[in-house]
């Protein structure tokens, strides 16, 4: 790392350029390390890495901050499906924002969901230069993309041990009711995005549902009432023998077991929710 790139770091990624001069980092120096790769303008008068992720500079390219979706990607926490706009935080007074493409051009940004939500793009307490705080992200996702992906969202970062469970209740203080209720519950034992959707939905089942549960030698996914255990495959690879033998002794303890897919649980809920509500009907989960 050259002695620029180190100034521009020691500032969160992002510099200004009054500040380089400071440094003592003149014009020159400046346009020729933009010349030759060794930093990048990200608008004018504003410096960042080469490496700077290609979202995170496109938020900063329109004159703000990554939030909402796009800071929960940028985190690898789990979402629903990528988004091709930006989700941008910017001061509610802001003017010249630009387009994220190309910081020459002015908006409007239709790569950009701008959110009007920053009080302070420079604070370093509430994020970083180049991101908000991952509990206000998370509320703006909420807001901005519906409960289930910020329930989603939050359970992936208390299982990352990104988000402690306080931070996780401020943020649902700050929220309508009836998001807040919704949103409580989250906690860490999902293991992957299927069991964070099916966290998030089982309340319609109007039965206890319980996570993460050890039964003799086995722990199972799901236990809905006393009796009725929901599996959930995610994407890997399972092990197919071990399931089998694994059903086998719990069928025989007198458990219940439905086995579901990703494919189902995002894609076929409708299907999921008819076989749930079907076995409870039959009393499989008394």
């Amino acid at each position: 790392m050259t002695r620029l790139q180190a100034a521009i770091r020691r500032r969160g990624g992002l510099a200004a350029t009054h500040e380089l001069h400071r440094d003592g980092f003149g014009r020159e120096v400046l346009r020729r390390a933009t010349r030759t790769g060794e930093i990048r303008r990200i608008r004018q008068g504003w410096y960042i890495l080469p490496d700077t992720p290609s979202a995170v500079a496109d938020c900063l390219r329109v004159g703000g901050r990554a939030t909402c979706i796009t800071l929960i990607e940028h985190l690898g926490l789990w979402v629903h499906a990528h988004v091709r706009e930006v989700h941008v935080a910017v001061r509610p007074h802001a003017c010249q924002l630009r387009d994220p493409r190309d910081y020459r051009r002015r908006g409007p940004q239709p790569d950009a969901v701008v959110h009007w939500t920053d009080a302070d793009v420079d604070a370093v307490a509430d994020g970083s230069r180049m991101l908000v705080s991952l509990p206000q992200a998370l509320r703006e996702l909420a807001l901005c993309c519906g409960a289930e992906a910020a329930f989603v969202a939050a359970e992936s970062a208390m299982a990352a041990g990104m988000l402690r469970a306080e931070e996780w209740s401020s943020v649902c203080d700050t929220l309508p009711a009836g998001f807040a209720v919704r949103l409580r519950p989250a906690g860490p034992r999902s293991g992957s995005i299927t069991e964070a959707v099916f966290h998030f939905r089982s309340p319609m089942f109007g039965v206890r549902v319980r996570q993460q549960v050890q039964i003799g030698p086995d722990r199972v996914d799901n236990l809905l009432g006393d009796r009725l255990i929901i599996e959930l495959d995610s994407r890997e690879f399972h092990e197919r023998e071990r399931d089998y033998a694994r059903d086998a002794r719990l069928n025989a303890r007198g458990f219940r077991i439905l086995r579901f897919s990703y494919q189902q649980i995002m894609f076929d809920w409708p299907q999921v929710e008819a076989a749930i509500r079907a076995a409870i009907a039959r009393g499989d989960a008394n």
